[in-house]
């Protein structure tokens, strides 16, 4: 999934339950690990 660096720290604070620094700079991207609809962990690229 792609989106735009304004939609990504919203939808990665709903994904984990917590406020973080979720800043995607231009080019950034993150790894999301799921099990299921369990989300394992989020890591910055």
């Amino acid at each position: 999934m792609c989106g735009q660096g304004k939609v990504i720290p919203g939808a990665l604070e709903q994904l984990t339950g917590h406020a973080d620094d979720f800043t995607t700079p231009k080019g950034g991207g993150w790894l999301l690990a799921f099990a299921g609809d369990r989300l394992l962990a989020a890591d910055r690229l």
